[in-house]
């Protein structure tokens, strides 16, 4: 399943305008199904092994399948640290600093295709 891309759309009539935050991190698609999970890059890489402490996101869905669109970051100071993830494709998976998953999107649910759905829509089952 391919990532969401950034487009112009309409948001609810009470919301004039809607916003997102930009992560500078590492885009992944997390699909998770019968409890297990595997991550993709935006190209189609697999990243299962790449980021070893994101396996607890199955556990987060508390049984639920789903595909998620987000991105993997490092945060230092309370900001997004590019430069400290991009330093662990160099070494072990486990060096550096801890990752987390920031989503934004909710790709699949349950087995239906939600891309369909409006963004808010999609945003509300997060």
């Amino acid at each position: 399943m391919d990532p969401t891309l950034a487009s112009s759309g309409s948001t609810p009539a009470a919301d004039r305008w809607v916003a997102e935050v930009k992560w500078d991190g590492f885009r992944i698609i997390a699909t998770v199904n019968g409890g297990t999970q595997s991550l993709r890059s935006r190209p189609g890489s697999n990243a299962t092994d790449w980021f070893p402490e994101l396996a607890e996101i199955p556990a987060g869905l508390e049984g639920h399948d789903a595909v998620l669109d987000g991105e993997v970051v490092i945060c230092q100071n309370g900001r997004p640290a590019f430069h400290l993830l991009r330093r662990r494709f160099g070494g072990r998976p486990t060096d550096g600093p801890r990752t987390t998953l920031k989503v934004f999107d909710l790709l699949w649910l349950e087995g239906q295709e939600l891309r369909r759905l409006p963004w808010w829509e999609r945003r509300a089952g997060l």
